[in-house]
């Protein structure tokens, strides 16, 4: 024995946040509705997107300003779908790595397609 369950379940939270909820029920113990994962996820990414935003406000309408933003989109892109495949369905890692690999006119556009990506395949 190593001593480092509690580590590996904390590294298994990251790629599935709901881990604590399906050990409890596993266990039989009564535990809080999981949270709608499509609401939660929309909400992180209009919040994120506004503090990009917010950050980067001195920059609006330069060139730095447009690529600071997508690339940070698309970092959180990689973050969020395509290396938790556990998490986003199929699918939506398929349609997020292409917005990865495509190049994006504006971080506007690259937004938009993230929300409508999370309407389309998370429930």
């Amino acid at each position: 024995m190593t001593g480092v369950d509690g580590i590996m379940i904390g590294r298994g939270a990251v790629a599935n946040p709901f881990v604590f909820y399906e050990i409890r029920s596993h266990y039989g113990e009564p535990c809080e509705a999981r949270p709608e994962v499509r609401t939660r996820a929309l909400r992180f990414f209009e919040v994120y997107y506004q503090a990009l935003q917010e950050s980067e406000a001195k920059h609006a309408g330069t060139a730095r300003y447009h690529r600071t933003l997508t690339s940070r989109l698309k970092q959180m892109i990689c973050h969020s779908f395509t290396m938790n495949p556990e998490v986003s369905p199929e699918a939506m890692v398929e349609e997020m790595s292409l917005a990865l690999r495509s190049p994006s006119d504006s971080p506007e556009r690259l937004y938009e397609s993230i929300m409508l990506s999370i309407n389309k395949h998370m429930r």
